[in-house]
């Protein structure tokens, strides 16, 4: 990684845009408030004139082709890293004069890669897709050509992805599209025509040789990296259950591979049933007292039936004159699961399959869920929790699962209801008995024994049983990425580097055979309480990752915990999505950690997902073209991770944390899971706060370690007992977590020639090494993130900001009626709140927050110090001179007033 020599550290915050004159030393309760939001949108045409990027400078590739060496990315015989942004769906086939402003626009901003995500969904079929999704469209990949070429002549390197969510239908001969996973998800990784659909899409787009460049991407040196399969592994699919209702023709190739993967390991049907611990239980009596509801006194007579509200919730049961349970819900609960209704003190034996049947109907078509577990703390889950589908006409379902536990007294529930919701249930069974293994005309002789489902009969499956299939999986999975890396590499031939998927999407050894491993991750992601992606019904949580930074989860240090030593790391997609309140926090956080932890790729998501982008509003959860308080500290997160800004934790020795991680035993842990959205590698001893302290990663013991300065590194031991940490400091000392305020914690980065500050202020006085001091004003949620890099020898520029919103935007506490509006003063209290604004995103132009601060910086008497707000194109608006304090010190004013978020800062001898 190259350095940039230390010069003077000055740490300027900003200026009050006044004459010099007015300017004076002032106390802290002095200061200027946050006042009415201003009008504010980032272009950066003029940027240049402020900070050069040195990327911007050259034409990508020409330092050689990028390549793997020692763990790390090389270009030619230099290490390179990459500070990227996805661009998505049609923002990848722009007009070819669109595509010349992109370009220069993306690297003003320190871009020197972008991930080419989402193109297979629709934009590159073109004119075609209307008779097939596996033909390009010549006009759009010359439009995308074009874009390419522009890239590289801007010093942007290119990571291309190939399939990321084209779902192929019946005009390719690909039966039940409805019924399978949304982008065939899992189902590409088994499928063989699928599979070789993939090859044929690779081979056309890889192996096409762009007109303006002169190459194909496949010796292209500006394409640095190709990805196989985004978020995609048929492990993560069958966990989450998306194979449980595969149409017939999946469902048969995939037990035909099952069935052979058995054959490898048993050499009959009789084996397996004493491998897996096979049984027959009798079918016994009723559980379920009572559950026809042909006694209108039912609920009267029986105890058991219960209809559970929490004080908040307003939900009640009655027998109809038809004998059917119905319930009614007026208002749900503080939590979700209240109302519900449940059957009490069932009786229930571990290793015994049990059945629980039912007819249900509702007033409206919904999903609702129905669990068995203890009916006492600690209210665990007894092996049976299902979502199920429920319509205005009767439906009925037959659920089996084999219990986990011996318990006295169990609760068989239903749940998932919603506020004026009717629903009516009839005939209600719960018995134990029935098969636990195969059926008896299950064989492996003629090929038949059945998928085990993640949900589906799951009482068929024993504990050894789906230890099998789990292993089959991962097998699976790592035989299809096998399969298309060597097609990729050794047919196709390409120079790049090659990755499969994310990391906890499967096996991390599965990833780790390959070229470099990725991984994605995103604080408050967005969720959707009815349809997937429904821009009028959405929440999204609205806390700071800083207050958990190194107590608990967080995003840098979960990232860091999952590397892989001795491959090169990137994480291709990462965002604190819009709107919430403290989304400015997130880059210079990931980025700094990132420098110290020593990765080599960032790829923010995203730039933009359409090419119509129109400027000076917010237009989506993601797109940062739109997002001026996340654009404005780019140029720091350069400097700190591409141009080193920040120390590498490891020009320390022995100052590295080694996970451990064997072969044999990630298959244990993936058999074992039983819940969560990506594979937890937890178990092996990751600790939260470490990643802030430390140099941490995984070693993969049964692969080649590729770094040499941790292969003898003995494996971290976890004790028993942590505490929480209140404080962290790296090892390089430029790193300071202070979260003794558990709601309102900071983060700094203390650099030569880049500053952060993240966090809350609460009054605070917050300093750094160098003797600068940095105070602020009354803010609108007491909380701002400050960025100042040097620019040149003598030049730095500030980015300061706070809240951001549309002009009337409706930004409030999540209701699935009706968002009230927050006023700006009160924004604070929606602090650890689901928020949204729905359908009342507002319009341009785009307001934010100006931040009131006070900065006593080192400047010796030798120099003037002067200033110069700069407007969204990063023109200087105002000439200023800073005020100086005494013969090391000036101090320099921050105000609202002057309605901006960065600053150029010059030092003048």
């Amino acid at each position: 990684m190259r350095r940039v020599l230390s010069f003077l550290p000055i740490f300027v915050v900003c200026v009050l845009c006044l004459s010099v004159s007015n300017a004076r030393a002032a106390d802290v309760g002095e200061l200027p408030k946050s006042a009415e939001l201003f009008p504010f949108f980032i272009m950066g045409d003029d940027l240049p004139k402020v900070w050069t990027a040195p990327d911007s400078q050259k034409v990508a590739g020409d330092a050689g082709q990028v390549h793997v060496r020692d763990g790390k990315f090389y270009a030619g015989d230099a290490p390179i890293r990459f500070w990227g942004v996805n661009t998505c769906f049609s923002m990848n086939f722009p007009d070819k004069d669109d595509a010349v402003q992109y370009a220069k626009r993306m690297a003003k901003f320190g871009v020197n890669a972008v991930r080419l995500h989402h193109m297979d969904m629709r934009d590159i079929w073109g004119k075609n897709i209307s008779r097939t999704q596996t033909e390009i469209d010549p006009e759009q990949l010359d439009k995308l050509d074009w874009l390419i070429y522009q890239f590289k002549q801007n010093g942007i390197y290119v990571n291309i992805n190939l399939h990321v969510s084209r779902k192929l239908d019946e005009k390719d001969g690909f039966v039940g599209y409805d019924q399978r996973p949304s982008h065939d998800k899992g189902v590409d990784n088994f499928e063989p025509r699928m599979i070789e659909l993939q090859k044929k899409y690779a081979k056309d787009l890889l192996a096409h040789v762009n007109p303006y460049t002169k190459m194909s991407y496949l010796e292209d040196p500006c394409i640095a990296m190709i990805e196989i399969n985004n978020e995609n592994s048929v492990a993560a699919s069958w966990f989450w259950g998306n194979l449980d209702n595969l149409p017939a023709p999946y469902e048969a190739e995939l037990q035909k591979q099952w069935n052979a993967w058995l054959a490898k390991k048993y050499r009959s049907t009789a084996d397996i049933r004493e491998a897996w611990g096979c049984k027959i239980f009798p079918v016994e009596e009723e559980l379920a007292l009572d559950g026809s509801f042909d006694d209108p006194k039912t609920l009267e007579n029986n105890k058991n039936w219960v209809i559970e509200n929490d004080g908040i919730s307003k939900g009640r049961q009655e027998i109809t004159p038809e004998g059917t349970l119905k319930i009614s819900v007026e208002t749900m609960g503080r939590n979700p699961w209240n109302p519900q209704i449940y059957l009490a003190k069932a009786p229930v034996k571990g290793g015994v399959p049990y059945t629980l049947s039912f007819r249900v109907r509702a007033k409206e078509a919904c999903k609702l869920r129905c669990g068995v577990s203890e009916n006492h703390a600690e209210w665990r889950n007894l092996g049976m929790s299902r979502e199920f589908d429920v319509a205005t006409e009767w439906k009925t379902y037959t659920f089996s699962f084999t219990c986990s536990a011996d318990d006295q007294n169990a609760r068989v529930s239903f749940s998932g209801f919603k506020a004026g919701g009717v629903y009516e249930f009839d005939d209600i069974s719960f018995r134990a008995g029935g098969v636990v293994g195969i059926a008896q005309n299950e064989k492996l002789e003629d090929a038949s024994i059945q998928i085990i489902y993640r949900n589906k009969d799951s009482h068929r499956a024993t504990k050894n049983a789906k230890r099998d299939f789990a292993f089959f999986i991962l097998d699976l999975e790592d035989r299809y990425w096998q399969e298309m890396y060597n097609y990729v590499k050794k047919e196709l031939k390409a120079k790049a580097p090659v990755s499969g998927t994310q990391l906890q999407y499967g096996a991390h050894y599965a990833q780790a055979k390959l070229d470099y491993c990725d991984i994605h991750a995103y604080w408050n992601h967005p969720s959707f309480p009815g349809r997937p992606w429904d821009g009028g019904n959405w929440k999204l949580g609205n806390t700071a990752e800083v207050n958990v930074l190194g107590r608990s989860y967080s995003c840098a240090t979960h990232l860091a915990n999952n590397r892989v030593y001795g491959k090169p790391y990137t994480v291709s997609e990462y965002n604190h999505p819009y709107p919430n309140l403290y989304g400015a926090e997130g880059f210079p956080i990931l980025s700094s950690v990132a420098a110290f932890q020593e990765w080599d790729g960032i790829f923010i998501f995203a730039w933009s997902h359409t090419k119509e982008f129109s400027p000076n509003s917010t237009p989506s959860f993601f797109d940062i073209w739109g997002n001026p308080i996340q654009l404005a500290h780019m140029a720091a997160c350069y400097n700190m991770f591409v141009r080193g800004d920040v120390q590498s934790g490891f020009d320390l020795a022995g100052e590295q944390i080694v996970y451990e991680l064997g072969y044999e035993q990630e298959r244990e842990i993936h058999a074992a899971a039983t819940n969560g959205y990506h594979r937890s590698l937890q178990s092996i001893g990751f600790v939260n706060d470490l990643p802030l302290r430390k140099v941490v990663g995984i070693r993969t013991t049964d692969l080649p370690v590729r770094d040499a300065r941790v292969a003898q590194t003995p494996a971290f031991e976890r004790p028993e007992e942590i505490a929480a940490a209140q404080q962290t400091i790296s090892s390089t000392k430029q790193l300071k977590w202070d979260g003794a305020d558990v709601k309102k914690s900071f983060y700094q980065v203390d650099s030569p020639n880049t500053k952060i500050f993240t966090g809350f202020i609460q009054g605070k006085t917050f300093s750094y090494d160098d003797g600068t001091e940095l105070k602020f004003g009354e803010t609108l949620l007491d909380w701002a993130t400050v960025s100042l890099t040097r620019v040149d020898t003598n030049r730095w520029l500030l980015a300061a900001t706070g809240v951001m919103r549309n002009t009337d935007c409706k930004l409030g506490e999540y209701d699935p009626v009706e968002i009230k509006d927050t006023p700006n003063d009160q924004l604070e209290t929606l602090f650890g709140k689901q928020i949204s604004f729905c359908k009342t995103r507002g319009k341009a132009p785009l307001l934010c927050e100006g931040i009131p601060a006070l900065v006593k910086f080192p400047a010796p008497e030798s120099v003037v110090v002067k200033y110069y707000p700069l407007d969204g194109n990063g023109r200087r608006l105002q000439e200023m001179t800073a005020q100086r304090k005494d013969e090391n010190f000036v101090e320099i004013l921050l105000s609202p007033e002057c309605k901006t978020l960065w600053y150029e800062i010059e030092v003048v001898k």
